[in-house]
């Protein structure tokens, strides 16, 4: 063999591909879509949710909102992005924190974030859904100083109270 043949066929560092795997930055989140299907199927609070097309993925980067960390997030696409994937809206869960969370949490996170899902109904009585805030959005300092009703939350308390007095009783 020449020496001309054998730098041809010589396999060196230059030569060698190196196989690098790269996680996808989002991932179906079927079991969690398991737990929507159940929650919006069983549970009133979601019956303006049965036809309505939802998607859960997993997110494999940290999600954060003003700087802290936050487990999930509720976005409704547009027209075009309904039109192109078939969903009017994405669940996107933090693929960590998700997995990180027994069978209780897991169901309490989608709970959490179907909530954001609001509709009113237009003069045709057809539902708009729109993405929802929170009921509340206060600091825990304002409860410390100003108490829990003065800060706009005497039905959290309340609802508070009533799950304590069910531990107590062993209801819950």
């Amino acid at each position: 063999m020449s020496e001309e043949e054998r730098d041809e066929n010589a396999v060196g560092p230059e030569d060698e591909e190196e196989q690098i795997e790269v996680e996808p930055l989002y991932q179906s989140g079927d079991d969690a879509e398991l737990i929507m299907n159940s929650l919006v199927k069983n549970d009133q609070d979601f019956e303006h949710l049965k036809n309505l097309p939802i998607k859960i993925v997993l997110k494999n980067k940290k999600m954060t909102r003003a700087g802290k960390q936050v487990a999930g997030k509720m976005v409704k696409n547009n027209d075009l992005q309904s039109a192109l994937t078939g969903f009017d809206f994405v669940m996107v869960l933090d693929k960590q924190v998700y997995n990180s969370f027994d069978a209780d949490r897991k169901e309490w996170l989608v709970y959490h974030e179907l909530s954001h899902i609001g509709y009113k109904l237009d003069k045709n009585m057809d539902p708009k859904f729109f993405i929802k805030p929170h009921d509340y959005e206060l600091f825990v300092s304002e409860i410390e100083k100003y108490g829990a009703d003065t800060a706009g939350l005497t039905e959290v308390k309340n609802a508070i109270q009533a799950e304590v007095r069910d531990i107590i009783e062993g209801k819950g």
